[in-house]
């Protein structure tokens, strides 16, 4: 379970940074900068929303299994 979510993290961030990339290339914006601010803002609520989603299954889980 460890293993598959670091995983997904990794890929979670390279696409978060790939996508803040490409919004600031659009921009015409200092690149390297830029992409590593969106990537970090996404990532940082991907987490927070992964975070509540685990505990929301959780005490689902606690709910069903009475």
């Amino acid at each position: 379970m460890k293993k598959e979510l670091q995983i997904a993290i990794v890929f979670i961030f390279a696409g978060a940074w790939f996508l803040g990339y490409e919004m600031a290339k659009s921009a015409n914006l200092d690149e390297y900068d830029f992409s590593w601010f969106f990537g970090t803002v996404i990532v940082g609520s991907f987490m927070f929303a992964i975070k509540n989603l685990h505990k929301y299954i959780k005490n689902l889980n606690v709910d069903t299994h009475r």
